[in-house]
């Protein structure tokens, strides 16, 4: 697809990568090394490597990537930042969040 619409006149503006997290970085490389922009849903790569090189070839190939975090638009997450700015909590001095996802508990991007 990345090499496709990298050679069409009409071709994309930009894609939307929302699969399986272990293939991000190869679907993120193709896209850029093809001189098309995206944006990923969260985690970027799997490894710190991988994402240092997409941001490398951001940098060469002079392109935008982003990266969505869904949580922020969740009502307790708005809620939350509500009651911050109405200064109904008092002084924040620690915040302590978790997104437990017992189906990570085993690496199945990695085995399948």
């Amino acid at each position: 697809m990345a090499n496709r619409e990298s050679k069409r006149e009409d071709g994309i503006d930009f894609v939307s990568i929302t699969t399986s997290i272990n293939i991000y970085y190869a679907i993120a490389k193709a896209f850029l090394e093809s001189g098309i922009p995206f944006v990923c849903d969260k985690p970027l790569t799997l490894e710190l490597k991988d994402a240092r090189h997409l941001a490398s070839l951001e940098g060469e190939k002079d392109l935008l990537f982003g990266v969505t975090y869904t949580c922020t638009g969740y009502p307790m997450v708005k809620h939350a930042r509500d009651l911050i700015r109405q200064g109904r909590i008092g002084m924040l001095r620690f915040i302590s969040t978790e997104y437990p996802q017992d189906w990570l508990a085993n690496p199945l991007d990695r085995t399948g």
